[in-house]
């Protein structure tokens, strides 16, 4: 959800102003900010805490630091920095699904001022939350753009680049040894995600490509073409819908575009402007919001005469029309563009984004809980079913999806623990077409830990991983 190519130094404080529009909504109130060279930031599964990763000094190199802060108020909670000035800057921080572990990406692409650039100094870290005490590290890979905990903590995919292969490895979040390598992309794979319900790896690279993988055996499953420096963008960016229908990407280089597909099938729903203008290169980066109403993206642009802009812009889902839109800017040189955002899982309306290298803390007019997008140009039920991942996932106590089918016939919802004995049925009984059937699964006398949803019908077989935290 950022782009590792825009990690750059800057100080300053972005003026957050509505764009012109009819029925513009007031803008997002601000809950606080602070100057931390950053460019990624991430809520922890309870929403209580946001970590940004960034730059620790520029002069004479660039190397990466962490951060810990009080969501509610932005008191700083704990610092850290990656170790060594031999290691670079941190290109993504992600909390693992527990929220007790802190995973961090590092490889700088700062040119220093006396030294050139410098594509090299790898690390992947883990630390622990709160104190931030370092867990393990290797240094001893390619740099590192990003890095995704899958949602059952597992697992911990990374995406490399200046490697020449761009491959995406994924590591026992423990020890952060390798566990499997995919092929990836041409030299550089750029951003990673898993699915909702963890069964399938997504990863976007230079190559213009967005790449669907078994999360469980690392089979390809689908590509899918984003486009290229010239056209939409090299992709930078990918992000999963909270009920796993959708997929996303947005780019870097010129003509930006955020692109919305259905997972099934591949469809293309959403081919959306991301840019200011077409003749001017930037970057964009795109995250669902908790409800998957809205797709946001944070982009930031060089405009002649005008240096650096950014802004934050929200469609819907439904549609693919923008309905709400603000600018960020930078008072020049300094650069003024939205390089990561993340929501709140715990808070309605609660976002944050890095901007100028500050995390900033907003909160939106509008309403992120709640609802189901149905695109108007949703494709018929290409397997049979439709059975959405499950949300809030992780959850506590309860966690809701949603099955559709095609023909008639009886189903069967049941869970699993983590040693594969059944201990709910969820549902047991006929569902109808075009008559979309909420399934809940009430976990509150369970113990924490992973759960298998199965559900079983007379024309499919499908599941869903989900995971419970008390």
């Amino acid at each position: 959800m950022k782009s590792f190519a825009t990690l750059r130094s800057a100080a300053a404080l972005g003026l957050f102003v509505a764009l012109p529009a009819a029925a513009q909504p007031q803008p997002p109130t601000v809950v606080w900010e602070q100057p931390a060279r950053a460019g990624t930031v991430a809520f922890s599964p309870d929403g209580e805490v946001v970590a940004s990763g960034g730059i620790a000094s520029v002069n004479p190199f660039a190397f990466g630091r962490v951060d810990l802060w009080d969501a509610d108020d932005g008191t700083q909670l704990a610092h850290r920095e990656t170790h060594t000035f031999l290691i670079g800057a941190t290109n993504e921080v992600m909390f693992s699904p527990d929220g007790a572990t802190l995973a961090s990406a590092n490889g700088t692409v700062y040119c220093a001022p006396n030294g050139g650039c410098s594509p090299d100094r790898p690390g992947l870290f883990t630390w622990t939350v709160p104190a931030l005490d370092p867990l393990a590290g290797r240094d001893d890979l390619s740099p590192a753009a990003a890095v995704a905990f899958a949602p059952d903590g597992a697992a911990l995919a990374v995406a490399y680049f200046y490697d020449n292969d761009g491959v995406v490895r994924t590591h026992d979040p423990t020890t952060l040894a390798t566990v499997r390598q995919l092929p990836g992309h041409q030299y550089t794979a750029a951003d990673v995600a898993y699915a909702p319900d963890g069964t399938l790896l997504a990863s976007v690279g230079d190559d213009g490509q967005l790449r669907l993988w078994d999360a469980a055996t690392g089979a390809p499953v689908r590509v899918l073409e984003h486009g290229s420096y010239l056209e939409g963008g090299d992709p930078i960016s990918v992000a999963f819908s909270p009920d796993g229908q959708y997929v996303a990407t947005s780019g870097d280089g010129y003509n930006l575009r955020a692109r919305v597909w259905r997972v099934a099938g591949g469809a293309l729903v959403h081919d959306l402007d991301a840019g200011i203008t077409p003749t001017s290169y930037g970057s964009a980066v795109v995250a669902f919001t908790p409800n998957g109403n809205y797709l946001v993206g944070g982009f930031q642009q060089y405009v002649p005469g005008d240096n650096w802009r950014g802004g934050v812009r929200f469609w819907s889902v439904a549609t693919g029309d923008i309905v709400l839109e603000y600018t960020e800017s930078g008072p020049p040189p300094y650069f003024g563009g939205v390089t990561s955002l993340a929501f709140s899982p715990g808070q309605d309306s609660l976002f944050a984004y890095t901007v100028a290298g500050r995390v900033k803390v907003v909160r939106t007019p509008i309403s992120l809980a709640g609802g189901t997008p149905t695109p108007s140009e949703a494709d018929p039920l290409p397997e049979g079913y439709r059975l959405s991942g499950a949300y809030p996932n992780p959850f506590n106590p309860s966690t809701t999806l949603t099955l559709e089918v095609a023909a008639a016939q009886r189903v069967r919802v049941e869970a699993f623990d983590a040693v594969g004995r059944r201990v709910a049925t969820l549902f047991d009984g006929p569902v109808t077409p075009g008559a979309p059937r909420s399934l809940s699964f009430e976990a509150g006398g369970l113990p924490s830990g992973p759960y298998l949803l199965r559900v079983t019908g007379e024309t499919f077989r499908a599941t869903r991983r989900v995971t419970l935290l008390k």
